[in-house]
């Protein structure tokens, strides 16, 4: 029982150690602010009116004006529309000069975690703090991360034994370690109920 308590140990030190550290980093959270800090499209006050006949299958409307403009944004048949409110016609993507006046807009407030946009490709912007910045058109939203951003999401993974692409070998996996530290309590608890009846004899 003692040989089989220890090799269990030894087999789940390096889990447990894993668990503890990073354990203690999500109770403390440090660098969480940023790490998933929110972002949004700048918006200006609107100083224009428009006549829109709602239609049948939508159940959220918004009118928003950023430096781009007047949006749109209408949620129909549970998925977003990005549509010109004078047209009530699909928004057409914005260029790369545009989207930079849309981004610069949204990371001006905090230039000392975004810095400047050095790149735009597609739907993100990419910045000289190697921040990623996306864009969803569809319902005119922002998302951006870091390198704390993913080094937050690594320790998520290793807390929580994702340590493979396959998902369901992960979940084995875990369940094979608990499996094991239930294993190793036991035979602690076995160990010490034995050492105490032979004491006492």
């Amino acid at each position: 029982m003692r040989k089989t308590h220890q090799v269990l140990g030894l087999i789940l030190l390096i889990p447990i150690v894993l668990w503890s550290l990073t354990g203690i980093f999500f109770l403390i959270k440090p660098g969480y602010e940023g790490a998933y800090q929110k972002i949004s499209p700048k918006l200006y006050n609107l100083d224009s009116s428009f006549s829109i006949a709602p239609r049948k299958n939508w159940n959220e409307i918004r009118l928003l004006k950023t430096a781009l403009g007047y949006h749109l944004i209408v949620k129909a048949d549970g998925q977003y529309k990005h549509l010109n409110p004078v047209t009530l016609q699909k928004q057409v993507f914005p260029s790369a000069a545009q989207l930079r006046l849309l981004f610069n807009d949204a990371i001006a407030k905090d230039s000392k975690r975004y810095g400047s946009i050095t790149e735009i490709i597609n739907n993100k912007a990419y910045t000289d703090n190697g921040i990623e910045i996306s864009l969803d058109w569809s319902n005119l939203t922002l998302t951006q991360q870091g390198k704390d951003t993913q080094l937050i999401r690594l320790f998520y993974k290793i807390h929580y034994m994702e340590w493979l692409a396959n998902p369901l070998i992960n979940k084995g996996f875990g369940a094979l370690t608990i499996a094991l530290l239930l294993i190793l309590s036991a035979a602690g608890l076995i160990i010490y109920i034995n050492r105490r009846i032979h004491s006492k004899n």
